[in-house]
């Protein structure tokens, strides 16, 4: 029998079920063949029955039980895919396996992670053996990180076309958004501080921006990371530190160098969360720079971290109602900094109509599966990144799923704000 198309494993799970209601209602649409995958099979039938009216007949995904602490289960799903989507996380503990045995089988993979540590042990792990298969194992398909890294593509598409040269500094500014914090997302930094403990290394690595790139360029010099209110003269405005610059960052650095861009040492790429202009501007940089410290401390402090998570933090399988979901939205700014005139810069904006962290991220990982298993891809293989292995092709997939990435013209028009 032939492979399936893609098989998504983790569908029973919160994101993993919005990813394939996406699959499911856009099934006219892409054609593909695929299955559902998970723990438990009365669960998958379960989830199967209720995707299968809204389908063309005959059409509805298949499915496969497979368990991560059977490593024999995820070979034979493997076997079956053309492409393993995964949102079955924290990826640290449930996702080594799997990227193993995709590329023992001959399967490409794409997942949600966030998780540097993780991405940075595939790479060493996997990356020449999955090359030599030409297989794309690729992380980050989610809100982390494909607005950072699709937008820096195009934003440097744009450059080469432009000025002939792609952009030495580029930043990312997060607008005023509406969005829901993932529980996955909120997993994955509670079990980072739990791992520090035990790997005292992971500080070193976490803070390190170039760590997702070859050793030889590891320790290239980079750019400091934001850490408090920091005016941007191109936008004559303040910005705060935004959470997961500190995993974006890695990701767009890796697929610059995957890309042959700019030489890592020269190449810096930041992430801010815009607050605006004038003394209140600085005010809600202030506030929002505090707030993220705040919870930072209350993370890595064992006491406070289980209060957290107990009583305020949101819980892996949980997530906001569909209208919820439906109301929120997301606003970034990209902009390449000209090296010699600022009235040369040019920028990007990616906008989306719904909740980034679950809307828009079951709208991405889909996709991302859905052009691993159908382009003609001539990226880059081995354990890449989004943009380095799909780039123009899952850009042109993300528009005509009703996301804007859009090259605007400098200076912009009315208020230069994200």
């Amino acid at each position: 029998m032939s492979r399936y198309d893609i098989v998504l494993w983790g569908a029973t799970g919160f994101t993993g079920k919005l990813v394939a209601e996406y699959l499911a209602r856009t099934q006219a649409e892409h054609g593909a063949r695929w299955a559902i995958a998970g723990r438990k099979e009365g669960h998958l039938r379960q989830i199967q029955a209720e995707l299968a009216p809204g389908m063309p007949e005959g059409t509805a995904p298949a499915v496969i039980v497979a368990d991560a602490t059977d490593v024999a289960s995820l070979s034979a799903m493997a076997r079956q895919a053309k492409v393993v989507c995964t949102t079955v996380g924290p990826y640290g503990r449930y996702g080594r396996e799997l990227v193993g045995v995709c590329v023992e089988e001959g399967a490409h993979y794409c997942d949600l992670t966030g998780e540097v540590p993780f991405m940075s042990d595939m790479i060493d792990a996997h990356h020449e053996a999955a090359a030599a298969k030409e297989l794309r194992i690729v992380h980050a398909c989610g809100f982390d990180s494909i607005p950072s890294d699709i937008g820096t593509f195009v934003l440097q598409q744009a450059a080469r076309t432009a000025w002939g040269r792609p952009a030495d500094r580029v930043g990312y500014y997060l607008g005023r958004s509406r969005m829901f914090v993932s529980g996955g997302t909120i997993a994955t930094l509670l079990t980072t501080f739990e791992d520090i403990k035990a790997r005292p290394e992971l500080r070193r690595i976490l803070g390190n921006p170039n760590q997702l790139l070859p050793p030889p360029h590891r320790h290239a010099q980079a750019e400091s990371e934001q850490a408090g209110p920091r005016k941007v003269a191109a936008l004559d405005g303040w910005t705060a530190p935004f959470v997961m610059g500190t995993v974006n960052t890695r990701v767009v650095r890796r697929s610059n160098h995957l890309l042959h861009l700019v030489p890592p040492d020269r190449f810096c790429y930041h992430e801010a969360a815009w607050t605006g202009r004038g003394f209140d501007g600085f005010r809600r940089a202030v506030k929002t720079s505090a707030g993220l410290g705040g919870l930072m401390v209350g993370m890595a402090v064992g006491p406070l971290r289980r209060w957290l998570e107990e009583n305020k933090l949101p819980k892996p399988g949980e997530g906001p109602d569909r209208e919820q979901r439906e109301a929120g939205n997301v606003r970034i700014l990209l902009v390449a900094e000209h090296p010699e005139d600022p009235s040369q810069h040019l920028s990007v904006r990616f906008l989306g109509e719904l909740d980034p962290g679950y809307g828009l991220t079951a709208v991405m990982l889909a996709q991302s599966a859905l052009c691993l298993a159908q382009d003609d891809l001539d990226g880059e293989v081995g354990v890449v990144t989004p943009a380095s292995a799909m780039g123009e092709h899952l850009a042109t997939r993300l528009r005509a799923s009703g996301i804007a990435i859009e090259v605007e013209p400098w200076p912009l028009h009315g208020p230069a704000t994200p």
